[in-house]
């Protein structure tokens, strides 16, 4: 019998031969990632010591603690995750001990350690006119909701709606902005934006009767947006919503009068802070006793900013000041900020900022990734092909950390806008040139803009919109020998391609009907062919080959794709994305479903017929339809194991199989953290991760089918060892196409076989029983289908 004491001698030794067993465990698969921009903040919460920090899109805090800032709240947090976003205002009740979320639309969480209890009862109740939820009032163990209609009560510890006020004339609804309570008179005051409204707290809330309309005031039946209970007073702000013209009254006994004179821009909050009153204006605020009286202001964060010539600019949403005398700025451009308040003539020189990196904004209308680099841009164009004139700004996505591209650190970008496309070069992701619907390309390399071509310096040509010369570029592609093709809208030669000389050339596609057309994105497939889409008679694709000699144009081929059998048989509908897959066949996504070119390469062959697009087939009910017909589908992205992804624009995502006949997942954003229904692009990196760009903002999926490798040459399996306290899944990584796995023990019996098409097969630790396999080390022999290839490795299972 082995003793203890050398079998445990014996695992410690196999340890250090097996390996790191963190090796690629940090991110699982299934596990949803989110790449929110977390600059834009808006509102403050303190509790449980912590400060919580909201965008619109999620939640981080600063943990007083351990003074760590990386902590986020969101809907694809993996153990505590919003039901939503848009994120109008969160508030933090001590005597529940919970945060309070509130959104946009009406939907209510309640986070309680580790737990979101979701309250969709306003959101799911079906009702007439506004139901945004604008602020969140505490009292007690009760949140009130103060929305576009009224108030509702939710009782915090029952978790459940409580009570619903319509305090309106005649009980009508009301804009409720905000929520006081005085202790004193033991009255509340509703600001709304038709005047101030109080009842007292022992009357039947409920009953519109009972809120009495505030007329000692000036402007007594306008929007308030505002109102606290501070030093014995009611102080309230009144907006008509331009610049300088908001106001601060306050009323102490039966009499209003001016708290503060116009503000310097617009009153963003009021926050009750022990005995001082914190006012947020758009750039800053002031600090004032109970007694009314001024004691500071902040205006300037005193530091210089790399990226904003007005970098000192305070943006301010909300600020607060805990028990520490440090003051907490939610800054609209720069993230959350704390400044030492208890020496307030050095306060703006004391500032530290808490910025989790991130994109520039939600806005994404395209992307591109080369191995674990991915790279997007915001803009626009409408299925008209007329650009949405969005500002330029692109982001560049790389070990774990953003890079941001606007004019406001790349001056060059100014006046620039609807980036549309980007491409990048073979094995340099650092290197990518970003297409434009108004001054043609940017050129990028090690993280700089170094070039732009248009018309003065390229084969590209112009447009005169109005007094505007536009270079309208929609799409960028490298081919195999590393040339930049780039599609040009409006243009007599439609395609200009840029050699890896540097050489630039265009081709003009008269002859076929091609002149000053709407062309958008292209693809390359296998033989060099071009494939770029049209928006001729609202469908079509152009072919285009130069069979490899760019200078003669003698041998030229191209061909205009369209309905009709033998013309391309597209369907009778706009193709709004390509992609192509392993196996070389070409997908289109269009309004009427799914479509698949599974012979391009026989597209100028005296047998074309062949490079036909097929509808997709797939059987529902007994019947035959078409993949996605009636959806508009907006992405295409093959995974490792040759499945394909499809984006829609109103029913989120789809993986189906190869052949796209059966549904893998679906994920929608109701049933997954996507973050919303229509998604603009997909894309896969060479470690499986899905980054899905939506409406709302970039999410990624873990998944572990990965593109093929050539040879076995960088087989890896992981964790390794496993140890007893893991319960994910083994990987096996590095495989060549189609492999064939077989594990056995270290004596030859063979607990499991896998067949796998890309280049990760997935084990789940278990033999041919479903059992989980014993503490021993196991071999894993892995075999290409001609069996020319062969590759084996070891993994330790300790259980």
């Amino acid at each position: 019998m082995i003793s203890t004491r050398f079998y445990t001698f014996f695992l410690l030794g196999i340890l250090s031969i097996f390996g790191n067993p963190l090796l690629a465990q940090t991110s699982r698969t299934g596990q949803w990632i989110d790449h929110l921009p977390y600059h834009r903040t808006n509102v403050l919460a303190l509790g449980n010591d912590k400060v919580y920090c909201a965008t619109d899109y999620g939640i981080f805090y600063y943990d007083k603690s351990d003074h760590s800032f990386n902590n986020r709240i969101n809907k694809a947090t993996p153990n505590l995750m919003l039901s939503d976003i848009g994120i109008s205002d969160i508030a933090y009740s001590n005597s529940s001990q919970t945060l309070v979320v509130a959104y946009t639309n009406s939907n209510i969480d309640l986070i309680k350690g580790n737990t979101v209890v979701n309250i969709p009862d306003i959101k799911i109740k079906d009702m007439m006119g506004n139901k945004i939820i604008n602020r969140i009032f505490l009292k007690d163990k009760y949140a009130y909701l103060l929305c576009g209609f009224g108030i509702v009560v939710i009782d915090l510890d029952k978790e459940e709606t409580k009570d619903t006020y319509f305090i309106g004339p005649n009980g009508a609804q009301i804009n409720v902005n905000d929520l006081a309570f005085d202790e004193a008179t033991n009255m509340f005051y509703a600001a709304t934006d038709e005047g101030i409204l109080k009842a007292n707290a022992n009357s039947n809330l409920a009953y519109f009767a009972n809120w009495e309309k505030e007329t000692g005031l000036q402007y007594a039946d306008s929007t308030y947006n505002f109102i606290v209970s501070f030093g014995g007073k009611i102080v309230a702000n009144y907006t008509n919503g331009v610049y300088d013209q908001d106001r601060l009254f306050a009323k102490s006994g039966d009499t209003w009068t001016q708290f503060r004179g116009n503000f310097k821009s617009l009153c963003q909050n009021l926050r009750v802070c022990g005995n001082l009153l914190v006012i947020s204006d758009m750039f800053g605020g002031e600090v004032f006793d109970a007694n009314g009286n001024f004691k500071y202001s902040f205006y300037s964060y005193n530091r210089p900013d790399p990226v904003e010539p007005d970098g000192n600019t305070i943006w301010t949403r909300d600020a607060y000041l805990d028990s520490d005398q440090n003051l907490w700025i939610a800054d609209y451009n720069k993230g959350l900020w704390r400044l030492d308040a208890s020496n307030a003539s050095n306060l703006e020189k004391t500032g530290t900022q808490y910025l989790i990196n991130g994109p520039l904004s939600t806005k994404v209308y395209a992307m591109e990734v080369s191995g674990k680099t991915l790279w997007t841009v915001a803009g626009g164009k409408n299925i008209s092909y007329v650009p949405l004139y969005n500002q330029a700004e692109f982001n560049c996505y790389s070990n774990s950390s953003w890079k941001q591209f606007s004019k406001q650190n790349y001056p060059i970008l100014d006046g620039v806008t609807d980036l549309l496309a980007v491409a990048i070069e073979p094995n340099n992701p650092t290197h990518a040139l970003v297409a434009t619907y108004s001054r043609g390309i940017f050129e990028c390399n090690n993280g700089q803009i170094v070039k732009q071509y248009d018309w003065e310096n390229s084969s590209l040509q112009y447009y005169v919109v109005g007094k505007d010369t536009c270079t309208f570029v929609a799409g960028v592609a490298f081919d195999s020998d590393r040339n930049l093709w780039a599609s040009n809208r409006l243009a007599t030669n439609s395609l200009s391609v840029k050699t890896l000389s540097g050489a630039w050339t265009s081709f003009d596609f008269g002859k076929i009907g091609l002149r000053m057309t709407d062309i958008g994105n292209i693809i390359i497939d296998q033989a060099n062919q071009k494939w770029v889409e049209l928006r001729e008679n609202k469908r079509g694709i152009l072919v285009f080959s130069e069979n490899g000699t760019i200078p003669n144009k003698t041998d030229d081929k191209m061909k205009m794709y369209t309905i009709g059998v033998g013309y391309g048989n597209l369907p009778d509908s706009p193709i709004s994305t390509m992609a192509l897959d392993q196996s070389g066949q070409i997908w289109l996504g269009s309004n009427k479903g799914v479509y698949v070119i599974y012979s391009p390469e026989s597209v100028f062959t005296t047998d074309s017929i062949r490079a036909d697009a097929q509808p997709v087939q797939v059987e529902e009910d007994g019947f035959l339809h078409t993949l996605l017909d009636g959806e508009r589908v907006q992405a295409i992205a093959v995974n490792g194991d040759n499945e394909k992804w499809f984006g829609t624009e109103k029913s989120g995502v789809y993986l189906m199989s190869e052949d796209g006949s059966k549904q893998v997942y679906h994920f929608t954003a109701e049933n997954s953290p996507l973050l919303s229904n229509s998604v603009n692009s997909i894309k896969i990196d060479s470690d499986g991760m899905i980054y899905f760009a939506t409406s709302e903002g970039i999410v990624a999926f873990r998944d572990y089918k990965i593109p093929p490798s050539p040879t076995y040459d960088s087989l890896i399996v992981y964790p390794n060892p496993v140890r007893e306290t893991y319960r994910g899944d083994v990987y096996i990584r590095g495989l060549v196409q189609n492999s064939n796995i077989k594990i056995t023990t270290i004596s030859g019996t063979l607990v499991k076989e896998i067949r796998v098409s890309g280049g990760q097969a997935q084990w789940d630790g278990t033999n041919f029983n479903g059992d989980r396999v014993s503490t021993g080390v196991y071999l894993i022999f892995a075999t290409d289908p001609n069996g020319e290839q062969r590759k084996t490795a070891k993994v330790l299972f300790i259980k």
